[in-house]
């Protein structure tokens, strides 16, 4: 079992604010529907490079 350490929860809050920012610098000027839509890309992607390294 994994659980995170003290250090860790206390740099939680801090973790988000930053993660919440680097998502509004990724997304700037894209519609909701276009972040949908690329984000089904990118796990489509994802599903196929996980095939391959089951293969």
């Amino acid at each position: 079992m994994i659980v995170l350490t003290e250090k860790a929860k206390k740099l939680q809050k801090k973790y988000h604010k930053i993660s919440s920012k680097m998502n509004e610098i990724y997304y700037e000027g894209f519609s909701d529907d276009e972040i949908v839509q690329f984000e089904y890309y990118l796990s489509r992607i994802l599903k196929n490079l996980n095939q391959k390294e089951e293969e």
